[in-house]
């Protein structure tokens, strides 16, 4: 796929998954497997630890944010 996850630029690496997602047509499915290849660290053992409670790609989007936004990111948006 290319490019990994730093984890100083959270949106970077969820923008890089997207445009990857959307220009080799991969499924939800393909690209959740695919994950375990752009983590690293600690982002990788937190993948393998919660990999099983996603079906979809936004259920990862969705905890990807919850666990490496900064907390008050939502309400800093929101301003």
């Amino acid at each position: 796929m290319g490019g990994t996850f730093r984890r100083e630029n959270p949106w970077g690496f969820l923008e890089r998954v997207e445009e990857l997602r959307a220009g080799y047509d991969f499924s939800d499915h393909q690209v959740l497997l695919g994950l375990s290849e752009l983590l690293k660290g600690d982002a990788l053992l937190w993948y393998r630890n919660s990999r099983n409670a996603w079906d979809k790609w936004r259920d990862f989007v969705s905890d990807f944010k919850a666990t490496y936004l900064p907390p008050r990111y939502r309400s800093y948006l929101l301003r």
